[in-house]
């Protein structure tokens, strides 16, 4: 019997023998096309040839014949791009001094014009001091700086998920196709959707002032995604007169079934996912491209009639969540749901007072303040109508300090707002502590306001 070394030398010395064939062939085939280019003298010609060399793999032979193109035809711009060479100022060269050459001239133009260089980028001097905190503008957006340099190398965004794509894609972008997977596939939405149904890839997709996270499909995602920005607008004259940095925008995961909740809830949540809208834990975040990692908002779009409240309440936790990172400051958790329930509950008064005719009045109505916030809690114990009072009761907090008309109450929002708009994490949680002890004293006053609420919106 032969030894298995035997067998592997016998079949290796045949296979070994057919490869250094092919390459003689190849190489054969090669002189062969030559001498006929050699013939036509013809810079096409030996073109097709170098051409032929470098899809067989023959580098060496591809490289020489590209130059001897160059030498008959310099400006044949297939032969230069075979050999790597980029154009400029109307010359073809080598790509790496074409890209020096380039860039100095950016920098003289830029110079120039007065922009400031800021981390490498050039920059407006109207937007200097934007740029020294992180914060780039383009056509009118805010961004990170790795979008304002991936669109200045020719990046542009999907036009129905807002994220970076390649230039060389957007026709199939326009004709609603998708990237999916690693391998740089496209695909059309039906396939799309069914490659993002899953929780591990889901769809991602920027609004004006977010992103949603969504096994949803597409159809779903552009709906829910009108709440996101609708949350935000809702509490951003609140929270300061900007938005959150870019690299803090707010992200909502929404959940398209009660199994997905349970899970994210697992993964992501405290006690407070006991809640149909909710942050994450504060130790858990999700890294999107070009995001810092993200403290997200998380809501669940069944049942679907509620699904847009839930979206809006989450978006407005993750702003608040935003502005808060980029201050450094912490607030309380009826703070975060009030904000939350403004956006969602009291979007408007009649919701508002069919939110607290379903949610408040059934558990007895406004009462004992102090012993709410000092008690106010979500967790997986609770009843869902206690949970749902709460929640309400919260949202009527911050109408109240911002519709009710108690001036110690509306300077305290202000005094709110204008800390946010200073950065200053201490005034941010002095002042909503200074809410929280005026609302206390203003009890009578709220309870009035409920009333009234109640009997304007039958």
């Amino acid at each position: 019997m032969k030894s298995a070394l035997a067998i592997a030398i016998a079949i290796l010395v045949p296979v070994t023998s057919a490869l250094a064939q092919s390459a003689r062939e190849l190489k054969r085939e090669l002189r062969t096309r030559e001498s006929t280019a050699k013939k036509a003298k013809d810079p096409e010609a030996f073109y097709q040839v170098a051409q032929w060399a470098s899809d067989k793999g023959l580098a060496a032979d591809a490289k020489r014949l590209f130059n001897r193109v160059l030498r008959m035809d310099p400006d044949h711009e297939a032969a230069n791009k075979g050999l790597g060479n980029a154009r400029f100022d109307g010359k073809w060269m080598p790509k790496k001094k074409a890209d020096e050459l380039r860039k100095k001239a950016m920098d003289a133009e830029y110079k120039a014009k007065g922009f400031e260089q800021v981390d490498d980028i050039w920059v407006e001097p109207k937007y200097v001091e934007d740029a020294k905190r992180g914060v780039f503008h383009h056509d009118g957006d805010l961004v990170t700086k790795a979008e304002k340099m991936a669109l200045l190398e020719g990046h542009v965004r999907h036009p129905d998920t807002g994220l970076l794509i390649g230039k060389e894609n957007l026709a199939a972008a326009e004709n609603h196709y998708y990237p999916v997977g690693r391998e740089g596939r496209w695909a059309d939405e039906k396939a799309a959707d069914s490659y993002h149904s899953d929780l591990s890839h889901p769809w991602v997709v920027r609004t004006t002032h977010g992103s949603i996270m969504t096994t949803l499909p597409m159809a779903r995602v552009q709906e829910l995604k009108a709440h996101i920005d609708r949350g935000c607008e809702r509490v951003s004259p609140l929270l300061g007169s900007s938005a959150p940095l870019p690299p803090h925008r707010p992200v909502v995961i929404v959940a398209a079934t009660v199994d997905e909740y349970n899970q994210l809830g697992q993964n992501f949540g405290d006690e407070t996912s006991a809640a149909p809208a909710y942050l994450m834990a504060d130790e858990a975040r999700i890294e999107l491209p070009y995001h810092a990692p993200s403290r997200c908002g998380i809501a669940i779009a069944d049942p679907k009639p509620l699904a847009p409240y839930y979206t809006r309440h989450a978006a407005a936790m993750a702003y608040l969540q935003g502005k808060c990172a980029d201050a450094g400051a912490s607030v309380p958790l009826w703070f975060e749901h009030g904000i939350g329930a403004l956006a969602s509950r009291f979007e408007n008064d009649s919701d508002g007072a069919h939110f607290c005719r379903t949610g408040v009045v059934p558990k007895g109505g406004v009462k004992n303040l102090k012993g709410f916030f000092n008690g106010f809690a979500i967790n997986a114990d609770m009843e869902p109508s206690d949970i749902s009072f709460n929640v309400t009761v919260a949202g009527l907090m911050i109408h109240f300090a911002t519709q009710g008309g108690h001036k110690d109450v509306t300077d305290a929002m202000m005094r709110i707002t204008a800390a946010f708009d200073e950065d200053d994490s201490k005034a941010i949680e002095k002042a909503v502590s200074d809410l929280t002890s005026e609302l206390i004293d203003a009890e009578d006053e709220v309870i009035a306001h409920h009333q009234k609420l109640l009997a304007a919106n039958r």
